[in-house]
């Protein structure tokens, strides 16, 4: 639903009622009451919205195409953790083979990430707070680097190795 403001402004051009009856129904998300309710009517909605010449796409996610087109300068890497398995999904621009290359990322899990994500939540509330490098706990910036250590160790390293990068980078360059 956090969809880009500018397609929104595009339905509400084209299409007013449409665009106020979406409006209504986000609204409606934020009910625990309504929200079962919400959501079915949000889906018959978008399609409706998807009938409109020229909105056949409103609210999906990208075609892998139209992603490869926004892919410049460097590969885009999501990782994805559930309870079964972790994955990094690695996409290029360069067009050839699998337009998505995916990296098992067997030292990763999703219980994990969220305690480490913890950890870094911790030590920045812990850093806005305590400002005065006398007051501030020597812990704050090791618990940043621990869990920034523990992040290469299960994600960034394997991918790294994996798209072929230097495992360092040369002097001069960041």
């Amino acid at each position: 639903l956090n969809q880009r403001d500018g397609e929104l402004e595009r339905l509400r051009g084209q299409a007013p009622g449409l665009a106020a009856e979406l409006v209504q129904v986000r609204a409606r998300l934020n009910s625990p009451k309504l929200v079962r309710a919400a959501y079915k009517d949000l889906n018959v909605l978008l399609e409706r919205i998807r009938r409109v010449p020229g909105f056949e796409g409103f609210q999906r996610p990208p075609q892998i195409d139209q992603l490869r087109r926004l892919v410049r300068g460097g590969p885009v890497v999501l990782i994805s953790a559930s309870a079964s398995r972790a994955d990094a999904l690695i996409l290029t621009g360069d067009g050839g083979g699998d337009p998505v290359e995916v990296v098992r990322l067997p030292g990763l899990n999703r219980e994990e990430a969220a305690r480490q994500a913890e950890r870094l939540a911790t030590a920045a509330r812990t850093a806005k707070r305590d400002l005065s490098p006398v007051e501030r706990p020597a812990s704050g910036p090791d618990e940043v680097l621990d869990v920034l250590a523990w992040l290469w160790d299960v994600a960034a390293e394997p991918v790294r190795s994996r798209l072929g990068f230097p495992s360092t980078p040369r002097d001069g360059q960041e």
